[in-house]
């Protein structure tokens, strides 16, 4: 059956982390089965929570030349 459809465009990107990094990323997964009981979180979830969290809303200033 597999997950709904979602409105926006997504892409698939693949990237090499260090294992504790994956152990903090499975970990923050297990916190969020936790807090919404029912819900399947996957470490792909946990992953796009925390970068919408980081990254949400907010676009990188430049700084103007001297």
């Amino acid at each position: 059956m597999g997950r709904p459809r979602i409105a926006e465009e997504t892409a698939v990107v693949s990237i090499r982390l260090p294992l504790d990094l994956v152990r903090r990323l499975d970990a923050y997964a297990d916190e969020l089965r936790h807090i919404t009981p029912g819900v399947n979180v996957t470490r792909t979830d946990a992953a796009r929570a925390i970068l919408t969290r980081a990254l949400g809303g907010s676009k990188p200033q430049r700084t103007p030349k001297a």
